[in-house]
């Protein structure tokens, strides 16, 4: 997806053309020019992603309040606009002030869009003209929804309700998804476009549905509750059941990918789906005394470097404190291997890839010339991946751009890891980077 940053001149807004709006008459003034923009860059996507296209921005809320005049003197002027009607040119007697930009407060609780805000203080100096631009960032939390293909084989209808209560709300705010919203994509797997949003409170995430077998009920006796949240969460709902029909806690997981802190894979402890007994049959030329093979282990990563998979730091230089060998160790032999950057990496992968900047190094045969080994950022890539059980492979490449789009000290840049068998166990990692000096 590419980096969405809709820049929104305030004098692009205006209709009238190039306004000046004198706010505090007086003999001294100084202008104020503000431009705006929004970014989504808060949401971690790992597996769908939500452009921020068609963002109508001009119901949003500005209001400027005066902190001091050009004296220290405290003042309780405040003004307030939609940035459509905002001027651009805005004139105001010297002195401290303070600016605030935001979602209408109709739209706090709404889960088809992000919310943004930002707040800025600032100082207006005679006879000067003070350019201001702010980034609006997200405010709220982004809830998507990845069922396993198992999951869509045995349950012929379901519903899956994530719901969250409000201070003051009387009814719980819900969104749900069922079987009508998902449709197959060219590779022939079943997802969804369907996103939903929340303000940064608990939530809830109820499963009904009916099994493919015979029909029955098959539904979560107590909702699972998200509790630890924070604005600019991304929860992705990957849930997995077994083929009886019992939930899977072992493989159902909840990964929260947050631009605070490492994402994190968080199992589900919930009560199973009423269970069908399903006797056991020989298959014909089987001994029936004979002991089932071993279930083969899901994927996984290792790191000799760094086994805890603890935050790498980058240098504004492109030197990192780690090395980045790793190995994918794949006992099912690998079918799918995806490496999903946070946005603040986009325009840095879209350079090399010549677009794509979701990396599936296996089904996308674009980047098999972009990873090439005589392109001096090797990755494996198709065959090289494809029905193997282990492959070593390295990040250094790829974290050795992150300077060129995260100069800032402390900016968090993260590349979410999907690992597929062929049996359909899957595994999740997310690594993180951090800027320093």
């Amino acid at each position: 997806m590419k980096r969405i940053l809709l820049m929104l001149m305030a004098a692009a807004l205006m209709a009238a053309g190039c306004e000046t709006q004198v706010i505090t008459p007086s003999k001294k003034v100084g202008e104020l020019k503000l431009a705006v923009s929004c970014s989504t860059d808060g949401y971690q996507d790992k597996l769908l992603v939500k452009s921020a296209e068609g963002l109508d921005t001009d119901n949003f809320t500005v209001v400027i309040s005066k902190l001091e005049d050009e004296w220290g003197e405290a003042s309780d002027w405040t003004k307030t606009w939609t940035l459509a009607q905002f001027p651009s040119v805005l004139e105001l007697a010297p002195g401290k002030f303070k600016i605030t930009v935001a979602s209408p407060e109709s739209e706090r609780l709404a889960t088809d869009r992000p919310t943004f805000f930002v707040e800025k203080e600032f100082s207006i100096i005679e006879d000067v003209v003070t350019p201001l631009e702010l980034v609006c960032g997200v405010t709220n939390m982004k809830v998507t929804l990845a069922p396993t293909d198992n999951f869509f084989s045995e349950l012929t209808r379901f519903t899956v309700t994530v719901s969250a209560e409000y201070e003051g709300i009387d009814a719980p705010v819900a969104v749900s998804w069922t079987e009508a919203d998902f449709q197959a994509g060219q590779d022939g797997r079943l997802t969804t476009s369907k996103v939903a949003y929340f303000e940064p409170v608990p939530l809830k995430v109820m499963v009904t549905g009916n099994r493919a077998i015979d029909g029955s009920d098959a539904s979560l006796k107590e909702p699972v509750e998200i509790n630890d949240v924070e604005a600019k969460d991304h929860h992705i709902l990957n849930i997995d059941v077994q083929v009886t029909g019992e939930l899977d806690t072992k493989n159902s997981y909840i990964i929260i990918d947050s631009s605070y802190n490492e994402p994190t894979d968080v199992p589900v402890e919930v009560p199973g789906f009423e269970e069908i007994p399903i006797p056991d049959e020989p298959e014909q030329g089987e001994d029936p005394g004979q002991e089932p093979e071993p279930e083969t282990a899901a994927p996984s990563l290792k790191w000799d470097a760094n086994p805890g998979f603890e935050t790498v730091h980058v240098t504004k230089a492109g030197i990192l404190d780690k090395e980045m060998n790793l190995t994918i160790l794949c006992p099912g032999k690998i079918k799918e291997f995806v490496i999903t950057p946070s946005e603040n990496f986009h325009a840095a992968i879209a350079i090399v890839t010549g677009g794509p900047v979701i990396l599936d190094l296996i089904n996308n045969e674009t980047l098999y010339e972009a990873f090439a080994p005589e392109g001096g950022m090797y990755l494996p890539t198709g065959d090289e991946l494809r029905g193997h059980t282990e492959v070593d492979f390295n990040l250094g490449g790829l974290a050795a751009l992150i300077p060129i789009v995260a100069q800032t000290t402390g900016e968090k840049t993260v590349f979410s890891l999907y690992i597929e068998d062929e049996t359909g166990k899957t595994y999740t990692k997310g690594i993180e980077f951090e800027t320093i000096d």
